[in-house]
């Protein structure tokens, strides 16, 4: 039998957390953002009205100029 620990903890910044997914748990960059978008919504059942940059859905973007 395998223990497992169950550790839950809250961090209130979404870029930390998906630094988190690639640093810790090997993900690419879209990966952890699929994750944080699309998979999250669907996870809530909202997928067909957020989640996702399209047409007729609901949220909130911002565009930022960056070198990197």
């Amino acid at each position: 039998m395998v223990d497992t620990i169950m550790c839950v903890c809250m961090c209130m910044s979404q870029p930390v957390v998906m630094h988190l997914a690639c640093v810790l748990l090997h993900m690419s960059m879209a990966e952890s953002l699929a994750a944080a978008t699309i998979n999250a919504a669907a996870s809530l059942g909202l997928s067909g009205r957020r989640g996702s940059l399209e047409v007729g859905k609901a949220g909130d973007m911002v565009i930022v100029k960056a070198n990197r």
